[in-house]
């Protein structure tokens, strides 16, 4: 398994993704893309640094440490 790789399941309400790594990939019904949390990007930026928001679908990948 690719270790970039989420296999999230998300009804399409849905918005919010919680997430355990940093790099984050989204493919709902547009092209694949790859996002790092943290790291400044058009969207998403400024704001909170544990979270970054789809360019494409909206979706946003929240980042929280494993417990």
């Amino acid at each position: 398994m690719n270790k970039f790789q989420n296999d999230y399941d998300v009804p399409e309400k849905e918005r919010v993704t919680i997430v355990h790594t940093k790099i984050v990939k989204c493919d709902n019904d547009h092209p694949v893309v790859y996002y790092e949390i943290g790291i400044p990007s058009y969207v998403g930026w400024p704001g909170d640094p544990d979270s970054i928001e789809c360019g494409y679908c909206g979706m946003k990948y929240v980042y929280k440490t494993e417990e």
